[in-house]
C-alpha cells in the first residue's frame, strides 16, 4: 500500500515522501496516528505547500543556529573541578557539566545529548569539545578544566596547549564555592 507521509518515520521515511507499506502496519499504526494518508493529487500539492514552509522554516532554525554557534565558539568555558597532586580529577567532567557551564557562562540552554565526547574528561587541561546543534551545524568548544583551590597542578593539556595563565580573567564557572 502506498502512503504519502505526514511526519518523518525513523526507519522509513521524511515526511512529504511516498513510500510503500504493508497494508497492515498502514491501517493499524500510520492511519490512525495520522502520520500517513493516502496518495492524492489533492493530498500531494498540500504536502507540497507544506514542504515549502517548512524549507523557509528550517533555513531560519539553520541560520539561528550558524549565529549559536558562532556565539559558543567566541566563548572559553572553564570547568573547576577537585583535583588530585598529579593532576587527576575526583570523578570526572561528562556532557552534561559542559552543558550546565554553557548555560551559566552564557545563558543559553544546550541539552546534554549535543555535547558529544568520546569519554569523560578526567584530568586538567584545554578539550575541544563539539556540540552537534544541527545535522549540518557543529561547534568546536574550548573547555578548560582546572583545579577549583587554583593550585598549579601538573595540568595535562589534552591539545597541546598549556593552562590559562590569568584565571581571573577567565569567564565565569559552573561550580562557584561560596
Amino acid at each position: 500500500m502506498k502512503l504519502l507521509l505526514k511526519d518523518d518515520v525513523h526507519n522509513l521515511g521524511r515526511r512529504g515522501e511516498v513510500v510503500e507499506v504493508k497494508p497492515g502496519y498502514a491501517r493499524n499504526f500510520l492511519l490512525p496516528r495520522r502520520i500517513g494518508i493516502e496518495v492524492t493529487a489533492e493530498n500531494l500539492r498540500l504536502i507540497d505547500v507544506e514542504k515549502k514552509k517548512i524549507a523557509v522554516r528550517e533555513e531560519k532554525r539553520k541560520d539561528d543556529l550558524a549565529a549559536l554557534k558562532r556565539r559558543l565558539e567566541a566563548v572559553r568555558y572553564i570547568i573547576k573541578s577537585k583535583v588530585s597532586d598529579e593532576g587527576h580529577l575526583y570523578g570526572s567532567v561528562g556532557e552534561r557539566e559542559i552543558a550546565d557551564n554553557i548555560r551559566d557562562t552564557i545563558k543559553v540552554e544546550i541539552d546534554a545529548k549535543t555535547v558529544v565526547i568520546e569519554k569523560p574528561i578526567k584530568e586538567t587541561g584545554l578539550y575541544e569539545v563539539p556540540v552537534h546543534l544541527h545535522a549540518d551545524i557543529v561547534a568546536n568548544l574550548k573547555v578548560w578544566v582546572v583545579d577549583e583551590e587554583g593550585k598549579d597542578r601538573k595540568p595535562q593539556a589534552a591539545s597541546g596547549a598549556e593552562a590559562p595563565a590569568d584565571e581571573a580573567a577567565a569567564k565565569p564557572e559552573s561550580k562557584r564555592k561560596k
